[in-house]
């Protein structure tokens, strides 16, 4: 397999802390949205709406603030005939001095806009406590992993990640549980051919005497999508997206070693994998320009052999987004 970089852009527009990103195509533009804010963990992020006619020159299109909900991030996109969506998990604090991050203070809120010029302003989507992650279309629905924390987010025994499926892209209803333990949270969908979902699952415990949390999951559903079966995979995966590629599936995020791992056994870089689906395995496609805080990629398939992505990385300093144009050829 050859990679080919076609073109990558800074698309950062301030001096702040700026990352977790998504990227899609709607009415003929391309859009990209990330979450900015003072830090990685700060508490007062807000989310950047960007608008491009060919993935190269960039302009606001909008900012979307949370009001009530001091700190918005991890912005997802969702196109519709109707409408663009966009989801992100939020913090409901009691207080600005009482920040309190359990499932209770949880939850995630959206915004959408039908001309994408006057965008609704943020509101509560779905039950408190639940953060919505990549949705998709599929079977003439709408399907999004969803996670919560439970009442104690450092029980990582109390995690969940379940799928939900809506009509609209405004009313969600609980469809099955993907996975249950072991610090589950952030999770992508992709839909395959013969109908079959499948979900890509983080998770964040961290066995004793590890540097490293547990592998990422790969699960599968056929419908209706009641049950799933898991494999573990070979790699930790944080900030997931998966997508298809021709007939390929395509997976990136932050992984851990790199070229440079015996300098530095557990560097980050931001990095596209392809899975295999029948080996349950991953392996390396190439590792995008990237170092320590990156990752969160959103993936736009142009063609059988073209990506578009957006990421994050810090690797030029400050944290900042970049998106650009990849090309995978495999060799026959």
């Amino acid at each position: 397999m050859r990679l080919e970089i076609l073109s990558l852009r800074n698309v950062s527009i301030s001096s702040l802390h700026q990352a977790f990103t998504d990227l899609v195509r709607w009415r003929g533009r391309f859009y990209c949205v990330f979450r900015e804010g003072t830090a990685h963990a700060s508490y007062d992020g807000r989310c950047v709406v960007l608008a491009s006619d060919d993935l190269e020159r960039w302009e606001v299109a909008s900012v979307l603030a949370g009001g009530k909900y001091p700190d918005i991030r991890d912005p997802k996109f969702l196109p519709t005939d109707d409408a663009l969506f966009v989801y992100c998990p939020a913090w409901n604090h009691p207080a600005p001095d009482d920040l309190r991050f359990d499932g209770e203070h949880r939850l995630s809120v959206m915004s959408h806009t039908q001309d994408s010029r006057h965008w609704a302003g943020v509101t509560p989507v779905y039950e408190p406590g639940w953060a919505f992650w990549r949705p998709i279309l599929h079977d003439h629905g709408y399907f999004v992993a969803a996670n919560h924390l439970g009442k104690d987010r450092r029980d990582g025994e109390e995690r969940c990640v379940s799928l939900l499926r809506s009509e609209d892209g405004r009313t969600w209803e609980h469809v099955s549980d993907i996975r249950r333990g072991e610090g589950s949270n952030e999770t992508a969908l992709c839909a395959l051919e013969d109908g079959r979902l499948v979900a890509l699952v983080r998770r964040e415990f961290r066995p004793k005497g590890s540097p490293l949390p547990l592998p990422d999951v790969l699960a599968f559903a056929e419908p209706p999508y009641a049950e799933w079966q898991c494999t573990e995979l070979d790699r930790v995966i944080q900030g997931p997206n998966i997508c298809r590629l021709g007939n390929r599936l395509i997976a990136g995020g932050r992984t851990y070693g790199s070229p440079y791992s015996d300098l530095i056994p557990h560097a980050a870089q931001m990095t596209l994998l392809e899975l295999d689906l029948e080996e349950k395995t991953t392996r390396t496609i190439a590792y995008l320009p990237s170092w320590g805080d990156c990752s969160y990629p959103g993936f736009l398939p142009l063609s059988d052999e073209e990506l578009a992505v957006s990421y994050y990385s810090s690797h030029e300093g400050r944290s900042q987004v970049y998106v650009g144009r990849v090309r995978l050829r495999w060799e026959v």
